[in-house]
């Protein structure tokens, strides 16, 4: 086969493997990373992606530094906007590069005479389910981004005429993507070919780059901030990690039963699991020590690849992306085996078709949050994570009484499982505040739920916000205001606690109060036409018209279509005109042109017609 023939076979095994993706919706970490971020839709945000790690997320303690996916981010939804569908695109297509990437690497280190190898490890790469997490999951794109510029700066670094320059921007972009890239410099420190000095420094302007990158990170202070307590301590998470490699090789080797949430727990020395772990992967390193020459260097592929991500101790214990380009170097060492013997090509044709059909039906799996979150509970019933966000995606579906189950169930797992605890509450205050009248039990309910939270946390920000509310319905403004005002001191940067507070003020028509909150708010979302339209409602009942002008004015240029802001502007700006003052002329101009726009726009919109009329606009 020609090059260009295997490159189009292998378009044609992502398109097949991967066409019933695009329909996919946006999970767990999509909705603060993408969904609720304001700052990916602004291309001209881009810049500070580099400089600031604040846009990664909308909640303040998610934030990462990861510039290159943010800015993926914003293109594409320059391009599509909110539509799911457009970021499913852009993952199908990373993932689409970095197989033809693989190829090209494989084809670079085995040599082009032997073709066969290459278009059999990156068809597998193609198809092979461990994949399906960074395809479906937008927000695992850091995975394929920092794979695709690691395996593109491994291809120039290992051609017969190296292009230096690219193979180190390839780097750096990489490690703009997803901190897994430093694991490149190992790989061509393991290179079989020449001296160890020969190795050393063809490795050693990858790892000058390296420590300069991290050394200009920590002096920007956008590294990761210390944990308080840490996840785990190194002990355990070596344990843990043992354990890892053999979960990670069956879900290569047997990729079924694969769940977004496996029952796989933390690794304690006094398990026989980690043991036997430990000693089934140092025999594994062994054998692989005893190989020769590139079969090695594949072989210790995976080993090299995983080494970063598992270096850190996370939450999460083990993700299916996290061996997504480790495995490659399975998949190499498996097609070189294969082209040695003849007697296992066949079975191989009917392998991969095994593969595209597990493939298809993950890809099913990820079509819905519903989908996911009840495969992972049906796989592992008693995860109370599962169940947790199992009962979010019931809830966002309207299945209150469903989600109320996992929710209970979830605690019964975890007593201490604040999530869960926070979620059930919200769903006792919903259906308290739907009832008519006010259903006090249940009320009490959500009441009891946000006080075991705070006992837990005493600053946990959705129980404190949300106890607030539970007050204020239940009529107990004085206690309402107490939490509001200990949600503001915990979290000075969260809007929902100012606004509340303000709201609370507001109905009490404490204007004076209730205007620097909303003011507030107006500064920690300056792209939140609805808060310009609470302050502006908050000075015009202060009868600070001026004030209002402004506000209304702000809101307007951010959604000109919202017509109670515009309308309310016009009839400030009205009234503003009717007073003896050197700017009378000119509020009356720009409230004709406010009128105007909304007879445009709307026709004969409240008093429209009206206003213009006394105006002396008589239409236009």
């Amino acid at each position: 086969m020609t090059s260009k023939q295997i490159a189009g076979l292998l378009v044609a095994a992502v398109i097949l493997t991967y066409g019933n993706s695009l329909g996919g919706a946006f999970h767990y970490d999509d909705f603060h990373s993408l969904v609720n971020n304001t700052s990916i839709r602004d291309v001209e945000t881009i810049p500070s992606f580099f400089t600031q790690t604040r846009h990664f997320s909308a909640d303040a303690d998610k934030s990462m530094y990861r510039p290159i996916v943010l800015t993926s981010y914003a293109f594409d939804y320059a391009i599509h906007g909110s539509k799911a569908v457009g970021f499913h695109v852009t993952n199908v297509l990373l993932h689409l590069v970095c197989v033809l990437l693989f190829w090209r690497v494989v084809v670079c280190v085995e040599g082009i005479s032997d073709w066969r190898i290459g278009a059999l490890a990156a068809v597998m790469f193609a198809v092979h389910p461990v994949g399906s997490e960074p395809v479906n999951y937008v927000s695992s794109r850091s995975e394929s981004l920092a794979a695709m510029f690691m395996l593109l700066a491994l291809w120039l670094g290992l051609r017969h005429q190296p292009r230096l320059l690219g193979s180190f921007g390839s780097f750096a972009a990489s490690l703009l993507s997803k901190a897994t890239g430093a694991a490149l410099p190992m790989l061509l420190l393991a290179w079989p070919g020449g001296t160890v000095t020969t190795r050393l420094r063809r490795v050693l302007p990858y790892m000058v780059l390296l420590v300069g990158y991290m050394a200009i990170l920590a002096f920007a202070e956008l590294l990761p901030t210390s944990r308080a307590v840490p996840v785990r301590d190194t002990w355990a998470q070596l344990a843990t990690q043992w354990k890892a490699v053999a979960y990670y090789l069956q879900l290569l080797l047997m990729p079924v039963h694969q769940s977004v949430d496996p029952a796989f727990n933390e690794g304690v020395w006094s398990q026989g699991a980690v043991w036997a772990a430990m000693i089934f992967a140092i025999s594994l390193v062994v054998l692989v020590l005893r190989c020769r020459g590139k079969l090695t260097w594949w072989l210790l592929w995976p080993l090299l690849v995983a080494l970063p991500a598992s270096a850190v101790p996370l939450n999460v214990l083990v993700n299916e992306h996290r061996i997504y380009l480790a495995g490659a170097g399975l998949f190499a060492a498996f097609a070189a085996l294969v082209m040695r013997q003849p007697r296992l090509q066949r079975p191989v044709l009917l392998l991969f078709v095994c593969l595209i059909a597990l493939t298809i039906q993950r890809n099913q799996v990820w079509a819905t949050e519903q989908t996911l979150w009840s495969d992972a509970v049906r796989l592992a019933p008693f995860s109370s994570r599962g169940r947790v966000h199992l009962g979010k995606a019931l809830r966002d579906d309207g299945q209150l009484l469903a989600a109320q189950v996992q929710f209970e169930q979830a605690i019964s797992l975890d007593q201490s499982l604040l999530s869960a605890r926070a979620n059930l509450a919200s769903i006792y205050y919903e259906q308290a505040i739907e009832a008519t009248p006010i259903n006090g039990e249940l009320l009490d309910r959500a009441v009891r739920q946000y006080e075991l939270i705070l006992q837990y946390d005493e600053t946990h920000r959705e129980a404190l916000v949300n106890l607030g509310n539970a007050y204020l319905k239940a009529n107990d403004k004085k206690r309402a205001v107490a939490v509001y005002e200990r949600a503001i001191a915990a979290h000075p940067n969260y809007a929902d606690a100012y606004s509340n507070l303000a709201l609370l003020y507001f109905d009490s028509g404490r204007f004076a109060e209730a205007i620097p909150l909303r003011s507030e708010v107006t500064r920690l979302e300056p792209t939140n036409g609805r808060a310009f339209y609470d302050l502006g409602n908050t000075y015009a009942r202060a009868a600070l018209l001026p004030q209002a002008a402004a506000a209304y004015r702000q809101a307007c240029q951010i959604d000109p279509t919202d017509s109670p802001s515009c309308y309310n502007l016009g009839e400030v700006l009205f009234a503003l005109s009717q007073q003896p003052s050197k700017e009378s002329i000119q509020h009356a101009t720009e409230a004709r042109r406010v009128f105007n726009e909304l007879k445009t726009r709307h026709g004969n919109y409240r008093r429209v017609n009206q206003r213009l009329e006394q105006l002396g606009a008589g239409g236009r």
